[in-house]
């Protein structure tokens, strides 16, 4: 949908909740407490977790009404979801930059395939939308290199090998990253496939970033639990 088409969506129909539907607001209250529910920021690995999945901060829960406001924003073009979205990733990050000299917010990149297919990228437009205490680049350094399917319906395996090298770092950015602290940007984290795929292309890849520190922040997860309490970003040197 265009930009234009969107804006007269909203002047023609009300707003409804994002997460139920309900006429009146873009969030209802039962909405609203049930995802203050699931509000745990923490620490987070999934369970298996993949090798090379970075230290990561999720905000809550992949659940009810938070999952449903995700669903919104990515899949049914309700772009006042990500705005809802952006204080719990402002959280997130708050914790994943707390001592940092030197950060970079790099976001996991969409398909190509679903990018031409939403117009946009959820990611990026909560990130956007997104107020911090300071002054922290966003740098889109990551791309997809070949065709993946949609993982929605993989189990953990499947998705390991759907993602294996999938990612790419964009030639000439391993300089650019090198000595910062990289913090990773995603919504969710399921079995971790895609942050550990999105971290061995930033790091291993040809022309990988030597960089000071690796982490990633996301908005919720499923298969929390807690892993060995982690102070900041991993060092990687």
């Amino acid at each position: 949908m265009t930009p234009a088409l969107r804006a007269l969506r909203d002047l023609v129909w009300p707003a409804t909740c994002v997460a139920c539907g309900r006429c009146g607001q873009t969030l209802c209250v039962g909405c609203a407490v049930d995802i203050m529910r699931v509000r745990d920021p923490r620490w987070h690995a999934p369970d298996p977790c993949p090798t090379s999945f970075p230290p990561t901060v999720a905000w809550g829960d992949y659940a009810g009404a938070l999952r449903r406001v995700i669903v919104a924003h990515k899949d049914q073009d309700r772009l006042d979801a990500g705005r809802l979205l952006a204080g719990p990733l402002a959280e997130v990050l708050a914790l994943a930059l707390a001592g940092l000299p030197d950060p970079v917010l790099v976001p996991v990149p969409s398909s190509a395939r679903s990018r031409r297919r939403r117009g946009r990228d959820p990611v990026v437009d909560i990130i956007r939308a997104t107020r911090l205490d300071r002054e922290v680049p966003v740098l889109p350094v990551l791309r997809h290199r070949r065709r993946v399917v949609d993982q929605a319906r993989l189990d953990h395996d499947e998705r390991r090998i759907n993602l294996h090298a999938a990612l790419e770092l964009r030639p000439g950015w391993g300089a650019v990253l090198s000595e910062r602290d990289v913090i990773m940007v995603d919504d969710v984290a399921t079995t971790g496939a895609t942050l550990a795929e999105a971290t061995r292309a930033l790091l291993e890849d040809p022309g990988g970033a030597a960089v000071t520190s690796l982490c990633a922040a996301v908005i919720c997860a499923t298969q929390r639990h807690d892993p060995s309490p982690q102070p900041g970003a991993a060092e990687t040197k």
